[in-house]
């Protein structure tokens, strides 16, 4: 049984899916097993649910309650209840509405089963005998697959029966490789915390338990073989620690989980200490604070209306600068240049002046 159970179910990761179908059918056959003294074997086949509202009716100490137990459906009720039972029908109207209840609770457990029967026939193959399934014993064996198949020790009956043979006392081998593990487990961890390794940046988990000790065996060797790059692995770990007790640890992260490429890290670094200067600048003299609250665009306008006037300034400048440069009036170099002009003006004949 087993056998059929592995080969039916490994490979799939559908053993916890399986084991929550087994349980329901488990809650039917325990329901059923208690209540079977009470019931012929055809009672589970006859809808008990009406019978158990009819029932009902008639329970109780109220005026309606006794009207329904002289009515004909509560008779006719108790009467086919009384076909179903194998002892003698009880007295008590409540007594009767609670043999009812508790056969139409094994009828709705039947019908979750019912849901689950096309899943359960596919999966377990012959394992799956319907109403008669050993629900229980499959199910615990479905949960020990769920528990073994991630380890991936035993894929097939074939591995299941030479495991067996293998390990005549499976319960002292698997005490013997739990006190090995563990013992590996504290080796690891000890490596682990010597190196000060961070194991969940290197996908081996939060802690040495939750860890692959084959996997970290793996990395071990592997650092072993390269001991010659020890040396430049601590003298990293050395500027690590500095940078980081510098306040440069946030960098070193964006370096660590490649959000920052190491070209780039010198021009953050000058964004970062160009910030700090700023902050410190803005520390000492408070008034610079202020810099934030100003309009820039008014500023801007301020300054280009400024050098406009500036620019008409300077050319009225150097305009005045020219004609306070140039002679005025009839004396001097000027009175010469204009008596030379009217003379020539004289000699000109008449249309031309």
């Amino acid at each position: 049984n087993a056998g059929m159970i592995v080969d039916g179910v490994f490979g799939d990761g559908l053993a916890g899916d399986l084991a929550e179908s087994l349980a329901v059918g488990l809650v039917w056959a325990e329901a059923k097993r208690d209540a079977q003294a009470q019931f012929r074997d055809h009672a589970w086949e006859i809808p008990a649910v009406p019978l158990q509202l009819a029932l009902e009716r008639g329970a109780g100490g109220t005026l309606g309650s006794f009207f329904a137990r002289l009515g004909g459906v509560y008779r006719r009720a108790s009467e086919t209840l009384a076909g179903l039972a194998l002892g003698p029908l009880p007295k008590a109207a409540t007594d009767r509405a609670e043999l009812a209840k508790r056969l139409a609770d094994v009828q709705r457990r039947r019908r979750k089963l019912a849901d689950e029967e096309g899943f359960l026939a596919q999966h377990l193959g012959r394992a799956w005998r319907g109403e008669q399934t050993d629900f229980d014993g499959v199910r615990r064996g479905v949960l020990w697959i769920a528990d073994v198949e991630p380890t991936g020790m035993v894929r097939s009956s074939a591995e299941l029966e030479r495991t067996r043979s293998t390990f005549r006392e499976p319960a002292k081998t698997a005490k013997e490789i739990y006190g090995k593990a563990e013992a590996g487990a504290d080796a690891a961890g000890a490596v682990v915390e010597l190196l000060d390794m961070d194991l969940d940046a290197l996908g081996f988990g939060e802690t040495v338990e939750q860890a692959s000790l084959s996997a970290l065996h793996d990395r071990f060797v592997g650092m072993a073989k390269r001991s010659e790059s020890y040396s430049e692995w601590r003298r990293i770990q050395n500027l690590t620690e500095g940078l980081v007790g510098a306040g440069l640890g946030r960098l070193i992260a964006m370096l660590d989980a490649g959000r920052l490429s190491p070209s780039d890290a010198l021009a953050e670094f000058g964004y970062a200490s160009a910030e700090a200067r700023w902050e410190m600048a803005k520390y000492s003299l408070r008034a610079l604070s202020s810099l934030a609250d100003l309009d820039r665009h008014e500023l801007v306008a301020a300054f280009d209306a400024l050098e406009t006037k500036h620019i008409e300034n300077v050319q009225e400048l150097v305009r005045f600068r020219h004609l306070a440069q140039l002679p005025l009036g009839a004396a001097g170099e000027m009175g010469v240049i204009r008596g030379e002009i009217a003379r020539k003006r004289r000699h000109m004949p008449p249309g031309v002046r």
